[in-house]
């Protein structure tokens, strides 16, 4: 399994904002699995850019509205498993895990 360098730039509630493999992302993400997020998962919202942050190439919310594909959709998955091993977000909104906020 390749490698996917995830940095994050920004956390604001239950959000993250940063970059996976260079794209530009935000996501909401809650404690536990929800029926509304992706895959029945703890990500009810992501929106993956590209580099530039022009455009969409990835948008979920409550559906997927564009699903990316080719390596963008390894970035998505990568993105999703890094969602999934997350603290509870009192740790990560606080910023003892991640000391950035916006």
């Amino acid at each position: 399994m390749p490698e996917h360098g995830i940095t994050i730039d920004c956390v604001w509630r239950n959000w993250l904002g940063g970059t996976i493999d260079g794209l530009p992302f935000a996501a909401k993400i809650c404690d536990v699995n929800s029926p509304d997020g992706i895959d029945n998962g703890r990500v009810l919202k992501l929106f993956l850019y590209t580099e530039d942050g022009e455009q969409e190439i990835a948008a979920y919310e409550r559906g997927w509205s564009i699903y990316p594909s080719g390596k963008d959709e390894a970035s998505m998955d990568a993105l999703l498993a890094y969602c999934a091993s997350l603290p509870n977000a009192e740790d990560w909104q606080t910023g003892r895990n991640n000391p950035t906020l916006c």
